[in-house]
């Protein structure tokens, strides 16, 4: 366990790993099992399973949206008070957000039997297709189990805010491998399918939620459940919005921009979209390893911002820079050399017209990895220290504006192949990083000065 008196103190690399490898290994097992749960899939009902799992991203990546609003919000806003010595405003924060969380749960959960067909002919195209029948099963199934999964998300969150990592990091080991070995049952004994695949992660989700619930109860830190009750009162509820807006905006202009070059891959035919979904659902495991970096520093700076300590805190912005442009590297090269035995892992049976297409998108479309990284690094920063519009308008121009502007460029106007629609997200992240990262260093009195660090995170 991290003692309160180390985030403050405690070297700047043995902190950032304290924190960043409980994330990794949670990351790896939930790896391990999208692994696993590809190969089943693709052996037991082919590609389109695997890809009807990566054509649904965008709707999973919304409703995280919504919730990493209210977890990174909230999480940087208790973080700051358990730095500034105020626990009782803390869980005040904590009690805000669970509330707000199980109402949309909920209300995303009663609505699944009109969401499911509408977002499955978004993304998955003609009804006729099997894609389109697999896309269906998961994303009605998995609907159903969105209260667990969003409530999961908030209250691992909220114990790495703790200082507790490793309870979100064994609540994940526990729900993979319950997950792993319910879909072994549900998948290849009951031949459930993708509905089996997705009633399987749900049922892990509760084993998962009830690990947390359960270092939640024991009250170690000053996460608790005693004296919770179910409020959505608090007076800087503005303030969990104003921190928590930057991280749905570019979640949600993520998954827009997946559904516009998802719509341009379905004018390439069914097997760009399947090759779509496939090199989606590997990036998506890769992102992981980047989403751990966000997941070990927000914490870690909020607390040194509520503590007043504004050197620490861009000493841990230095340190994760340059860890994501290295991690960066290293998955390119990855993609380049691997690219080829990563597809067949979930596509053994495939024609080989399907790696005409996968094997060069893969090794062009890893490239977005270059400036991933960096980029939710540096957001996390801005938006902590409450440079929400410039955060903001860096998400969605990354997510969404950019994505659209070298789509219609490329395809609409230029008229290229689908070769240049693997480079548009690539391009976007680059040229994003770039041009934020240039501008506030060139203002970097307004930016990265102790001072605007201390008056900005004042709590």
């Amino acid at each position: 366990m991290v003692q309160t008196t180390d985030l403050g103190s405690a070297p700047i690399r043995k902190l950032f790993f304290a924190y960043y490898f409980p994330a990794v290994v949670s990351m790896l097992s939930v790896t391990v099992h999208q692994v696993v749960d590809g190969v089943i899939l693709g052996a037991m009902v082919g590609k389109e399973g695997v890809a009807a799992i990566g054509l649904y991203a965008p709707v999973l990546i919304v409703f995280i949206a919504i919730e990493l609003m209210l977890m990174v919000g909230g999480g940087i806003l208790f973080s700051q008070y358990i730095g500034a010595k105020n626990p009782t405003k803390a869980q005040q924060v904590f009690q805000f957000t669970s509330t707000l969380t199980i109402l949309i749960g909920v209300a995303i959960a009663i609505s699944s039997p009109w969401l499911a067909p509408w977002v499955t002919k978004l993304l998955a195209g003609g009804e006729k297709a099997k894609v389109y029948e697999f896309t269906y099963d998961y994303a009605f199934w998995s609907l159903l189990w969105v209260p667990i999964f969003l409530l999961r998300v908030l209250w691992g969150g909220f114990t790495n805010n703790d200082r507790a990592p490793k309870v979100s990091r064994n609540a994940t080991i526990l729900g993979a491998i319950i997950n792993i070995i319910l879909d072994f049952w549900f998948v290849m004994g009951l031949e459930w399918g993708v509905a089996g695949a997705a009633i399987a992660t749900g049922i892990a989700l509760v084993f998962s939620l009830g690990y947390v619930s359960f270092y939640i109860y024991q009250s170690k830190n000053n996460l608790t459940f005693k004296g919770f009750r179910f409020s959505l009162k608090l007076s800087g509820w503005k303030r969990v919005f104003e921190l928590g807006f930057p991280s749905f905006a570019s979640e949600l202009a993520f998954a827009v921009g997946f559904i516009l070059i998802n719509q341009y891959m379905i004018q390439f035919g069914d097997q760009a979209v399947a090759s779509f979904g496939i090199i989606n659902y590997l990036s998506f495991i890769f992102f992981r390893f980047f989403a751990g970096v966000t997941i070990a520093l927000q914490p870690l700076m909020a607390f040194n911002m509520g503590a007043g300590n504004p050197q620490r805190v861009l000493a841990f912005l230095r340190f994760g820079l340059l860890f994501s442009l290295g991690l960066g590297l290293l998955t390119i090269i990855l993609g380049h050399l691997g690219g080829r035995y990563l597809l067949v892992v979930f596509s053994k049976n495939a024609e080989e017209a399907f790696y005409a297409i996968a094997n060069p998108g893969i090794q062009l479309y890893f490239y977005l990895f270059l400036g991933i990284g960096v980029n939710n690094v540096l957001s996390l920063y801005l938006q902590s220290i409450r440079k929400a519009t410039l955060t903001s308008a860096m998400n969605i121009a990354r997510g969404l504006g950019l994505v659209f502007l070298f789509l219609w460029l490329f395809s609409d106007i230029f008229g290229w192949e689908i070769q240049a629609i693997w480079l548009v997200k690539p391009l976007a992240e680059v040229l994003t990083f770039t041009v934020v990262g240039g501008y506030t260093f060139l203002l970097k009195k307004q930016f990265y000065s102790p001072s605007v660090i201390t008056k900005n995170t004042k709590v």
